[in-house]
């Protein structure tokens, strides 16, 4: 064998052996991409479940939003006819009554004035008449 049968065979080795490792390195390239789209597959179908219980959850959130406007919308008129129903019974009940009020307490206090200023003049009146007789320092000293 001559140098260059030799150099032939060990290229031929060589070429061998590399074309096996990029055989092997493709099989493994291939099983592990098949393993990926497995994967993928798997978390595709649970993404899809997912987004759609997702989707139903968004939904029914949206729907409870609605309705939650609605009722702060009812709320909102609610209070508002309220406030106005409260003013309206302040403007024609409560200022008269207070007004009412105020006047008959005003004409109770003028009526017990009158009354402690006649039953005074009566029981001075009535002082007079017993100190009639009695001396002038006497009927001072009494009144006071």
């Amino acid at each position: 064998m001559t140098a260059e049968d030799l150099a032939t065979l060990l290229v031929a080795i060589t070429a061998t052996v590399v074309v096996a490792v990029a055989v092997l390195c493709t099989v493994a390239l291939v099983r592990a991409l098949a393993a990926t789209r497995r994967t993928l597959d798997r978390l595709d179908r649970r993404l899809d479940a997912a987004l759609v219980e997702l989707e139903r959850t968004a939904a029914q959130a949206t729907r409870e939003v609605r309705q939650l406007d609605e009722v702060l919308d009812e709320a909102c008129a609610l209070t508002a006819e309220l406030d106005a129903t409260n003013r309206f019974v302040d403007a024609t009940v409560t200022n008269p009554l207070i007004r009412a009020v105020a006047l008959l307490r005003g004409a109770g206090r003028a009526a017990r004035g009158r009354n402690r200023r006649a039953r005074r003049r009566a029981r001075r009146a009535a002082r007079r008449r017993t100190d009639v007789g009695a001396t002038p320092t006497a009927s001072r000293r009494e009144a006071a």
